[in-house]
């Protein structure tokens, strides 16, 4: 199940990275008079970042359906981890 979760947090670092890069592109299109390969090399990257979301959306689920039959696991705390979130609650914990 480790290796799922950093699969998904590999992926939704992928998905994000690409959808800046996507914006980043649009803009330098327009700066530089170069808006038809901005556009296509938007269209390239965006499809890059939907094929990430393709194969880690299953993968995310498969956590709830684990979840389900292993009381034990804490999805919780995969999830937070997948948004690098759990840093910051595990600190807030201890600070309690």
């Amino acid at each position: 199940m480790m290796t799922n979760l950093i699969i998904v947090f590999v992926l939704t670092m992928v998905i994000h990275t690409t959808e800046t890069l996507s914006y980043s592109i649009r803009y330098a299109g327009v700066k530089l008079n170069k808006i038809a390969v901005a556009l296509s090399l938007t269209g390239i990257i965006v499809l890059v970042s939907r094929t990430a979301n393709l194969i880690q959306a299953p993968i995310t689920a498969n956590f709830i359906d684990f979840a389900k039959s292993h009381p034990e696991f804490d999805v919780l705390r995969a999830m937070r981890f997948i948004l690098l979130d759990y840093l910051d609650r595990s600190e807030e914990a201890e600070d309690d």
